[in-house]
């Protein structure tokens, strides 16, 4: 039943970036592509799952102007204030721990996004 359900949420996660592709993604598709990163940012697992990387993955590929990372940015960071136990450091490191950079090569500058308890 488990493989099941993280099969249907690889699918839904796909169907939510495809089905509006000139559109940028809505602050509630960004939330849905990291909740797999949950258990990594509350410290239950030690390592990012491959579904928390392909979320971010999607949301950086989706967000190519400097503008629509910042969007990005400041609404994970609100999402994540609402999330009990979460480790900022991990939240701030996550890019780094799935291997890949956030900066868009067509953003003009990277973009210094960090997540704080208090935003």
């Amino acid at each position: 039943m488990k493989s099941v359900f993280v099969s249907f949420l690889s699918i839904l996660s796909v169907l939510l970036v495809t089905v509006v592709p000139t559109q940028a993604l809505t602050c509630v598709q960004e939330q849905f592509l990291v909740s797999p990163c949950l258990k990594f940012l509350t410290k239950v697992t030690d390592h990012p799952s491959r579904y928390c990387c392909q979320g971010l993955y999607e949301i950086i590929l989706w967000t190519p102007t400097k503008e629509e990372q910042q969007a990005a940015c400041t609404c994970l960071n609100k999402a994540f204030s609402y999330v009990p136990n979460l480790n900022m450091n991990r939240a701030n490191s996550l890019s780094k721990d799935c291997k890949f950079n956030v900066h868009h090569p067509n953003s003009d500058d990277d973009l210094d996004c960090k997540f704080s308890p208090s935003s």
